[in-house]
């Protein structure tokens, strides 16, 4: 029983492509046409690049030639442009496609949208940054909810209290 290539591509969950040695795409799985729109067979050139936040090109190109000049896989993140023009982040891993004589031919990449875990990290450091910020200030400091409760409270107010918890 025989499993075609393509939908067994298809049917993963990560977006895949593969590229040739400039750049240019010449497979995209479902995943990857559904999310950014670009699909190889539309009879344009495209790179991997086309999808790629423009502040994120570089810093990904570097990495990948990298990879490239070791012909050994890696893995990077990058924020990607959907259909409608958002960016979600992505880790995307690299890898290399080795012809019958161990000649690299093509490079394989599947991207795995990270959005959530980003967001979270986010807001973690920005809840640190605010935390540093009210500590700083030279006088107790108590943040409540508008019904009272007790959020937060600075470095300041844990010691004239005897606290050890930020609550």
């Amino acid at each position: 029983m025989g499993i075609n290539v393509f939908r067994f591509f298809d049917a993963l969950p990560g977006m895949v492509w593969t590229m040739q040695e400039d750049g240019q795409v010449d497979f995209a799985n479902r995943s990857w046409v559904e999310f950014t729109g670009l699909r190889p067979a539309s009879g344009q050139a495209w790179r991997w690049e086309d999808a790629v936040h423009p502040a994120d090109v570089g810093a990904v190109t570097v990495h990948l030639q990298n990879l490239r000049h070791a012909e050994t896989e890696g893995t990077s993140e990058a924020r990607l442009r959907n259909a409608a023009g958002e960016f979600h982040h992505f880790l995307i891993q690299w890898a290399p496609l080795e012809d019958a004589t161990h000649g690299v031919v093509n490079w394989c990449a599947v991207a795995t949208d990270i959005e959530p875990v980003v967001q979270k990290r986010e807001r973690s450091q920005a809840a640190l940054d605010f935390q540093l910020v009210v500590d700083s200030i030279p006088i107790p400091v108590a943040v409540t909810t508008p019904t009272g409760e007790v959020e937060g409270l600075n470095q300041l107010t844990l010691s004239y209290f005897g606290l050890t918890s930020r609550i």
